[in-house]
């Protein structure tokens, strides 16, 4: 999950590109890292530039699971039927590094210098989550705890109809 969708949408993606954005990255205490930048442009070099790697989660049924609970908050809610190319920077590359986990036995970043085992997630559900930034709409946040509360209940919605669909 991740937040920031915009200041009126929720999102369940339905998948990521083959594309790196050039943007700079974060060093290891947070701070924004001009040099961390992505060397190509794609995400991972086994697949061809702009290749689309779908979710393994049902995001039209968990956005309609939500849709009221969503509505309610004053949210629209936005389940795509492909990758959103609008999807990008770390939101997509991690998407789609995971998707990529979950189908293969290993993972290599970086060209090859890191290499992840990832056998053995082939039945792990992966999808992804935008959240809207309710801080803009709620500056004050102590007086939205009902609302907190109510997109506790929508996370917990998604990640129970993910695991138990």
């Amino acid at each position: 999950m991740m937040g920031r969708s915009g200041p009126h949408s929720v999102v369940y993606e339905s998948g990521a590109i083959n594309r790196a954005m050039s943007m700079s990255g974060y060093s290891s205490n947070g701070s924004m890292d001009p040099y961390n930048i992505p060397v190509e442009p794609w995400v991972l070099d086994e697949y061809p530039l702009d290749y689309e790697l779908p979710m393994s989660w049902d995001n039209q049924r968990l956005a309609k699971i939500n849709d009221l609970s969503i509505q309610s908050l004053g949210y629209r809610v936005q389940a795509p039927f492909q990758a959103r190319s609008e999807n990008d920077y770390i939101c997509n590359n991690l998407s789609y590094v995971l998707i990529h986990g979950t189908r293969n036995p290993t993972t290599k970043l970086v060209a090859g210098q890191i290499v992840v085992e990832t056998e053995g997630l082939n039945h792990t559900q992966v999808g992804f989550l935008h959240l809207p930034a309710v801080d803009l709409k709620h500056p004050q946040l102590d007086d939205y705890r009902q609302g907190i509360f109510e997109w506790a209940k929508i996370v917990m919605q998604t990640v129970k109809h993910t695991l138990a669909p």
